[in-house]
C-alpha cells in the first residue's frame, strides 16, 4: 500500500535509505530528490535530518514491535515457549529477505554512540522493549528469573543479526535457534520443583 502523505513518503524513503546505506551517509538532498520534493517541502515536515531521523526509528520501532508479536503469535499459538522459539523462525525469514541489512536499532546506537543522543534513546527504547516482552514471555512459560532470562536470550538474537550482517550464509538464526532452545531449555528446567 503506497503511503498517502508527502510526511509518510518522506519517512519510508528515508527508512530504505538509512537501512541500506546508513544514518551518516544519506543528506537530505538525496531523500529530497528521491521523493520528488523540494527542501521547502521537507522542513515543512521535519525540523531537521535529526528530528527525521528519529520519526524514523520510532515509526520502525512501533512497527517491528507489532510485526514481531504478530509473528510469534501466529507461529507458537497461545504457548508462551512456542513463542520464545518462534523468534527465530521470524529470525531466518527477516535475514532471508533480499535487502535484509542488519538491525536499524543497533545501527543507531552505532551511529549515534552517545547515550544521550535522541536517536540512540530510541533504538534502545526499541531493544528494551523487545527484551520485555521475551521477560513477558518467560514470565508466562514459568521461568524463573524472566528479566536475567530475557537478557540471556536477547544476546543471542543481536548476535545472531550481527553474525547474519558479517558471514551472509543463512545460518545465523538456525545457530541462534539452537543456542536460544538449550537456554529455555535449562531455565524451564529450573523452574520445575
Amino acid at each position: 500500500m503506497p503511503p498517502n502523505t508527502t510526511r509518510d513518503q518522506i519517512l519510508d524513503c528515508s527508512l530504505n535509505l538509512f537501512y541500506q546505506h546508513g544514518f551518516e551517509a544519506v543528506g537530505i538532498d538525496r531523500i529530497v530528490k528521491e521523493v520528488g520534493v523540494v527542501k521547502a517541502t521537507f522542513y515543512n515536515h521535519f525540523a531537521s535530518k535529526d528530528s527525521l531521523i528519529l520519526a524514523v526509528v520510532e515509526k520502525r520501532d512501533a512497527w517491528w514491535r507489532k510485526t514481531l508479536r504478530d509473528e510469534i503469535t501466529e507461529r507458537g499459538g497461545d504457548d508462551p515457549v512456542a513463542r520464545l522459539r518462534a523468534i527465530f523462525d521470524v529470525l531466518n525469514t527477516w535475514f532471508g529477505t533480499h535487502d535484509f541489512n542488519g538491525c536499524l536499532f543497533i545501527n543507531c546506537a552505532s551511529a549515534f554512540p552517545s547515550p544521550l543522543d535522541p536517536a540512540h534513546k530510541a533504538a534502545k527504547a526499541n531493544v528494551d522493549a523487545i527484551r520485555g516482552m521475551i521477560a513477558e514471555l518467560a514470565d508466562e512459560a514459568k521461568i524463573a528469573n524472566p528479566y536475567e532470562f530475557a537478557q540471556q536470550f536477547n544476546l543471542i538474537v543481536e548476535g545472531a543479526i550481527v553474525t547474519e550482517v558479517i558471514d551472509r550464509k543463512g545460518k545465523a538464526a538456525e545457530t541462534g535457534a539452537r543456542l536460544a532452545n538449550t537456554l529455555i531449555d535449562f531455565h524451564l528446567g529450573q523452574a520445575e520443583p
